[in-house]
C-alpha cells in the first residue's frame, strides 16, 4: 500500500515549532513545572496604561437635559410643561459657554446640547401654541353667529 505523499505541491512541510506556552510566561517549556508560589509579578507598565480619569459632568448639562426632557414630554400630555422649555435652553446653553471657556475642566457637553435642543423645540412649540390660542380667541371674539345679542353671551 502506497502512502499519499505530504504536500500534493511538492513543497516541503514546515518545521515544527515548540508551543509557546500560557501568556504571562514566555519562553517556559509546555508541560514545565508551574513558578513557584508569590513568583514575581510583570514589571510595571506591562500591559496597557491606566486609563486617564474624565473630568466630572458640569451640574447644569445633566440638568439642562432633564428639564429639556420634562418640558418635551409634558408638553405632551398636558401642555403646561412647555413653559420649562426655554429654561432648558438657558441652561444647556450657559453650561456650554462656561465649558467652553475652561476646557478640560468639565464633561457633558453632550448632555448640554442636547437639553439645549429638546428647550428650543420645547418652546417653538410653546409659541405655536400661544399664538394658536390667540388667534383662536380672535376668530371666537370677532365672529357674530357666536357672540351676539341672540345668543345672549
Amino acid at each position: 500500500m502506497t502512502q499519499p505523499p505530504s504536500d500534493p505541491w511538492g513543497a516541503p512541510p514546515p518545521p515544527q515549532q515548540p508551543h509557546p506556552g500560557p501568556p504571562g510566561q514566555p519562553g517556559q517549556p509546555y508541560g514545565a513545572p508551574p513558578p513557584p508560589y508569590g513568583a514575581p509579578y510583570p514589571p510595571v507598565g506591562y500591559g496597557y496604561p491606566a486609563p486617564t480619569p474624565l473630568p466630572p459632568k458640569h451640574p447644569r448639562s445633566t440638568s439642562a437635559l432633564v428639564v429639556g426632557l420634562v418640558a418635551l414630554a409634558g408638553g405632551f400630555v398636558c401642555g403646561l410643561p412647555l413653559l420649562a422649555g426655554p429654561v432648558a435652553w438657558i441652561m444647556g446653553a450657559s453650561a456650554r459657554r462656561e465649558m467652553r471657556r475652561r476646557p478640560g475642566a468639565y464633561s457633558g457637553d453632550g448632555e448640554a446640547l442636547a437639553g439645549m435642543v429638546l428647550g428650543i423645540v420645547a418652546t417653538v412649540l410653546l409659541v405655536v401654541g400661544v399664538i394658536g390660542l390667540v388667534l383662536f380667541f380672535a376668530v371666537v371674539a370677532t365672529t357674530p353667529e357666536i357672540v351676539g345679542p341672540t345668543t345672549g353671551v
